[in-house]
């Protein structure tokens, strides 16, 4: 049994498909490589060999379980394990045809992280679960004896995973999961034009969305994530003055151009609607002054 996991470890690692980059959990916890090093047998061993005969590989279906966007639910062993994207020291989450990319990491509610690529003819995905302030790790190799949904950006998942207790790896036992991913942005999405051109700013990175009376400060996406040539990111840091709004809306581009305007009572104020926020302005650069616009809501 333990030389079919290496087995299909090395087999998941010439996949680029091994966790190990991603940090552990709270405290001293573990990678989430470390201790999935060699797991999967839940969804490992079976007759699914959908990947050009890859254990665990297999088609996707369409989504049985859904979340509210850019939130991540786990059901598994009797609790709802809730994974959001405002605290994460890392985020990331994208779905396309060909590949998947889902880090929640240490977050309020521990680590979630899901990694593959359609491999031709099947998927074949890492799921690892560290739910926080645990001594109990789960992981499994996607879709194996379980269904996988993928529609959009949008993923699910119900079936068995390997359960890890006080990193036995050798004793892991099997549970049945309850997973639901959408990595959409709420409401609306976010928009950002410069110059009449549209970026892709995707609800990822190092998210901040602190709302106060008397403070906003945000920061999403990731320029270099997703090697987009229209990918970007934004901030927007601003506090309230007896004129109105007074701070900094600003974008950076995959190509490193940053633009920058500057929020003030003589310019144009942003709208804010909750936790939305709408703003027009002259953002300049290296390149010149353009018109700008921006357009976002945090959960």
């Amino acid at each position: 049994m333990f030389r079919k996991r290496l087995l299909l470890f090395a087999v998941l690692s010439a996949l680029t498909l091994v966790v190990s980059a991603c940090g552990g959990g709270s405290g001293d916890e573990p990678g989430l490589g470390e201790v999935f090093d060699g797991i999967g047998d839940a969804a490992g061993e079976n007759d699914n060999d959908g990947g050009g005969g890859i254990p665990g590989a297999g088609e996707a279906g369409a989504v049985t379980v859904t979340a509210d966007p850019s939130v991540a639910r786990v059901e598994v062993d009797g609790q709802t394990i809730e994974f959001t994207v405002p605290g994460s020291v890392h985020h990331s989450c994208y779905i396309d045809e060909d590949r998947v990319s889902i880090n929640y990491q240490q977050t309020e509610s521990g680590d979630l992280l899901i990694q593959g690529q359609n491999l031709g003819d099947g998927w074949l995905l890492n799921l690892t679960v560290v739910p926080l302030d645990s001594n109990i790790q789960y992981g499994a190799s996607l879709p194996g004896n379980g269904n996988l949904g993928i529609d959009g950006e949008a993923l699910s998942y119900e079936g068995p995973v390997d359960k890890v207790e006080d990193r036995d790896i050798a004793n892991a036992s099997q549970v049945d999961v309850e997973l639901a991913v959408n990595c959409e942005a709420p409401g609306d999405g976010i928009q950002v034009a410069l110059g009449g051109t549209e970026y892709d700013v995707r609800f990822s990175g190092s998210v901040i969305c602190e709302f106060g009376d008397e403070a906003i400060d945000v920061s999403l996406g990731d320029a270099r994530a997703f090697g987009g040539a229209q990918d970007a990111e934004l901030q927007f840091n601003v506090i309230k003055t007896e004129d109105g709004w007074f701070g900094v809306a600003s974008v950076r581009t995959a190509d490193s151009s940053s633009y920058r305007s500057e929020v003030t009572a003589e310019a144009t104020q942003p709208t804010i609607d909750g936790m939305t926020i709408s703003y027009e302005g002259v953002f300049s650069s290296d390149a010149g002054d353009v018109d700008g616009s921006m357009s976002f809501t945090c959960p």
